[in-house]
């Protein structure tokens, strides 16, 4: 651990005392624990989303029923 480390944790136990830092502590645990879920809940969704949209070889992207149009090429003549 850092200096900066050390320096904050003896404030924080200086400023809460050896009564206080525990449920701090418990509590800040509990508070990364469940974002930690939620962001491996969001990665989940995303991965799931993009392999929905990804295209198979020889699909083709469909918009409202109708196949979309490639754009012309320009091509300088």
């Amino acid at each position: 651990m850092g200096i900066e480390v050390l320096f904050l944790l003896l404030l924080a136990f200086l400023a809460l005392g050896p009564k206080g830092l525990p449920g701090i502590a418990r509590k800040a645990g509990g508070i990364m624990a469940e974002f930690n879920r939620k962001k491996r809940e969001f990665q989940s969704q995303l991965e799931d989303e993009i392999q929905r949209l990804e295209l198979k070889p020889g699909q083709t992207m469909v918009e409202n029923g109708e196949p979309l149009r490639p754009m012309r090429s320009v091509e300088p003549e």
